[in-house]
């Protein structure tokens, strides 16, 4: 997956990346691999949001 670096404290930044790729890939699993989803409907409506996240913060 192509997605921008987090920003945040030295804690936040792989904490954060790391949240974001387990829940991308949970979703792709739930949604794309179940076949509930195409797979360009997922880079659409889930990657390209995924993308705007730039901030490991909550």
């Amino acid at each position: 997956m192509n997605m921008p670096l987090l920003q945040g404290s030295e804690k936040q930044i792989p904490y954060g990346t790391s949240l974001r790729y387990d829940a991308l890939r949970l979703l792709h699993e739930e949604l794309v691999q179940s076949e509930r989803m195409a797979e360009d409907e997922y880079d659409e409506k889930v990657t390209t949001l995924a993308r705007r996240i730039n901030r490991a913060k909550f």
